[in-house]
């Protein structure tokens, strides 16, 4: 098994697709800030991110919390996909099928409420259908 451990912010909000099969899904993209030092000593700030998705999540009030700038923790199998941007150019996405995510800290400016924690189970299809 390989899992994948994120903490990050969300770009957007989160979104639910409902399927041709009746199955929802949650998508959202969290960025993960990294910095290093190159061998000359000079600072690199850099943001990766990250598509994650969460199948079957039925009737769930989780994506009401999940808001543009919330902090999470995001916890699964990571996959990549290519593609190519409007340009013309080859790109690279990274992908984190959901099977853990923690809301650590609501997005600025929002209420304060009980931000729950939801343990989430695997069971999903290979592969996307979008």
């Amino acid at each position: 098994m390989i899992k994948t451990q994120l903490t990050g912010r969300l770009g957007s909000d989160a979104e639910v697709k409902t399927l041709t099969s009746g199955d929802k899904i949650m998508v959202f993209n969290v960025a993960v800030d990294r910095s290093y030092k190159t061998k000359t000593g000079e600072k690199v700030e850099k943001t990766i991110w990250a598509r994650c998705t969460k199948w079957n999540i039925g009737e769930s009030t989780l994506p009401n919390y999940l808001k543009k700038g919330t902090l999470v923790y995001v916890e699964g199998e990571p996959g990549a996909s290519a593609y190519t941007d409007k340009e013309g150019v080859a790109k690279s996405s990274l992908e984190i099928k959901i099977n853990e995510i923690e809301l650590l800290g609501k997005a600025s400016g929002e209420a304060s409420t009980a931000i729950p924690k939801a343990e989430i189970n695997t069971q999903e299809p290979a592969d996307l259908p979008f």
